[in-house]
């Protein structure tokens, strides 16, 4: 037998009451014991900005900006949660397609022409991790421009310029990217599940009345606390051009 066919044969030998049983009988005697607590090291503090420039061949100048992040659990993450929406539309597990037109970034650097798209990211981890902002440049305009109009958005949103009415629309935003992604069964098994990683499944259960908890103080000072630059990865992602092959594969495509 192969190992999948194996398995089969011992399941449909035993009716359920038999298999536990069974299994008690061979695992049974085997005292419990207390788990080992995981050992965690943690991330020390960054004591100023980093940047990484790549160069590759292509045509399309990239940004992405990161901000160091609280873990999933944290009191601040919900916080965070309302930035991003204001910033570049709702971030979080499961999809939920909520567009972003309307958001601040987009209205500064689409609208503008100054970049093709921009997005943003922010993930719930057991563990801290990144929010981050993803930026694909115009082709009439540089990564320096680009970075600058970024960053005189982010200096408004530092100082405090956000509206009541810029953390309605996010928070509405984000409550509706969580149920078109918890619709059907398995979306919400996913939440189920994904949310035991964090700690529970509670915080599934909780997301909406934690999210709607947060106010505009809340959000002016996670803005100040999160986004201060020598707590960023600022990686820019420097087209060189076609080479050579490039330039013979799309002119066979074009073919």
């Amino acid at each position: 037998y192969t190992p999948n066919n194996a398995v089969a044969v011992v399941v449909g030998a035993f009716n359920s009451d038999e298999m536990l049983a069974r299994i008690k009988e061979l695992y049974g005697s085997i005292p419990a014991r207390e788990l080992p607590r995981p050992f965690v090291r943690p991330e020390p503090e960054q004591m100023g900005e980093r940047r990484v420039k790549v160069e590759r061949p292509g045509s399309t100048a990239f940004l992405e900006m990161a901000f160091r992040s609280p873990a999933g659990n944290h009191p601040d993450y919900f916080k965070l949660a309302v930035l991003i929406s204001v910033l570049t539309g709702p971030s979080g597990p499961g999809g939920g397609n909520i567009d972003n037109k309307t958001s601040r970034l987009y209205r500064a650097l689409v609208e503008t022409g100054i970049a093709a798209s921009v997005d943003g990211s922010l993930y719930p981890t057991v563990d801290p991790f990144l929010m981050s902002l993803s930026i694909t440049v115009s082709d009439d305009h540089t990564l320096e421009e680009t970075e600058a109009e970024l960053e005189t958005q982010l200096d408004r949103v530092r100082n405090g310029d956000i509206t009541e009415a810029e953390v309605t629309k996010a928070k509405k935003q984000a409550r509706a990217s969580f149920a078109y992604s918890t619709e059907g069964v398995t979306g919400q098994a996913f939440w189920l599940a994904f949310c035991e990683n964090i700690g529970s499944y509670t915080w599934f259960e909780e997301y909406i009345d934690r999210l709607d908890a947060v106010t505009l103080a809340d959000v002016v000072e996670a803005a100040a606390t999160y986004l201060r630059p020598q707590s960023r990865v600022v990686g820019w992602l420097i087209p060189t051009g076609m080479g050579e092959d490039d330039e013979m594969e799309g002119d066979e495509d074009g073919e």
